[in-house]
């Protein structure tokens, strides 16, 4: 940590909030006091408008396409946050910079002389009609939307995007200069990985484990996931398939499929199991239908675990370039996975230097050690009361020009 730089951490959540937003802004703020200096929270932000908008939010998803708001999408509760984080700043010393984590609304109205530092992994205008929660939305909200996203990026003194696919939207759909637009890869949702010796760089069995992370099944491509199972199966390869996060439907049922359920890393022995199981996997199949990064795929590199994913989103970014897995098109059939997955296994070489390209990849490109060097880099010339311009240009330069080949993003 740098004790002599004061960051002031923007997030309408607490800050101590492990399950708010999959916990990125948790770990983000840890690896800022580990890596950057002190953290002052300006969080949580509750001003009186934030309920009954949430209300009407959800209550709006029961209307035809084209009514529906999200209720973050409000010139008010800008405005709200902004008069309450300008409190909160003025009450306290200063700080030498802002880090504003998914928070197009709470800056985008905000007066402050200090330099923020805006991230996220996704705008506005990529987000609509690409996520199911993001579709249907009113002209209205939509509106709203790009107006908050355009005047946070344009309120940053550096706008940080976890993917190239994200960073390229900010220039262009928002006019962002390229300048300060920079791409900032995210890290997993834990602080520390597994030490490298506990890892296995060889296959240990004949069976081939698969290993199927998410939520929202439908989104995640679940049913993709089984059908690249049976297809592998009807190639002769004995193959499994461990499923977490989520309730399948009642069809896919198996005698080579595990259903695990959501498991909580919050809980230390369910947080045993999920390791365990990126552990002793093969690989990582995620077809997911829509995808701003993937923080799920960095976890399995940590691993040394190769994924096995559609290349959507921010995807391609989340697996350094094709370093830590294998990349296929959003459209790829069940029988396409089946086929990436066995020509991998037909060449052991090749499997072992994938696993081993992903762990080099975590390590150099994308832990939250580098994350909080490149944040470092970025804000080494800021200073307090003052106009700053950050060449992020030439910092990008020097990043890459520090990744080995092997993981570095183009």
């Amino acid at each position: 940590m740098r004790p002599d730089v004061r960051i002031g951490f923007v997030s309408a959540t607490a800050p101590d909030d492990v399950r708010a937003q999959s916990g990125i802004p948790w770990f983000m703020r840890t690896a800022l006091e580990r890596h950057c200096g002190e953290v002052h929270h300006l969080g949580p932000l509750q001003p009186w408008i934030a309920r009954p908008l949430r209300i009407a939010s959800r209550v709006s998803r029961r209307l035809p396409r084209q009514h529906r708001f999200i209720d973050s999408n409000s010139e008010q509760l800008s405005r709200a946050y902004a008069r309450l984080l300008a409190k909160r700043i003025a009450s306290s010393r200063p700080d030498d910079w802002l880090f504003a984590p998914y928070a197009s609304a709470e800056i985008a109205h905000l007066e402050t002389s200090a330099p923020i530092v805006y991230y996220s992994d996704a705008t506005f205008r990529i987000m609509c009609d690409y996520y199911p929660a993001f579709s249907g939305l009113s002209p209205r909200s939509r509106r709203a939307g790009d107006e908050l996203e355009r005047r946070a990026i344009e309120r940053a003194t550096v706008a940080c995007f976890a993917s190239d696919w994200a960073a390229a939207s900010a220039v262009r759909d928002y006019g962002a200069a390229a300048e300060k637009v920079v791409v900032v890869p995210m890290s997993a949702n834990f602080v520390a990985p597994p030490p490298l010796e506990s890892l296995r760089f060889e296959r240990t069995a004949e069976r081939i484990r698969l290993l199927f992370i998410g939520v929202d099944w439908e989104r995640k491509g679940g049913t993709v996931a089984v059908d690249a199972l049976s297809a592998l199966r009807r190639m002769g390869v004995d193959a499994t398939l461990s499923i977490v996060g989520c309730v399948p439907p009642a069809h896919v049922r198996s005698p080579h499929v595990s259903m695990l359920g959501f498991l909580s890393k919050t809980d230390p022995r369910q947080q045993t199991v999920l390791e365990s199981l990126f552990r002793d996997s093969d690989f990582l199949i995620a077809p997911t239908r829509a995808e701003c990064y993937g923080c799920v795929f960095v976890e399995a590199a940590a691993f040394a675990l190769p994924s096995v994913v559609a290349n959507t989103g921010g995807v391609s970014t989340a697996v350094a370039g094709g370093a830590s897995g294998v990349l296929l098109p959003p459209n790829a059939t069940g029988d396409d996975y089946a086929e990436a997955i066995a020509g991998v296994l037909a060449d052991g070489d090749r499997y072992r230097a994938l696993r081993a390209s992903a762990r080099q990849a975590y390590e150099t490109l994308l832990s939250w050690e580098a994350w909080s060097r490149r944040l470092n880099q970025l804000t080494t010339t800021f200073r307090t009361n003052a106009t700053h311009t950050v060449d992020v240009r030439a910092t990008a330069r020097s990043r890459t020009a520090s990744v080995p080949s092997a993981v570095r993003l183009h």
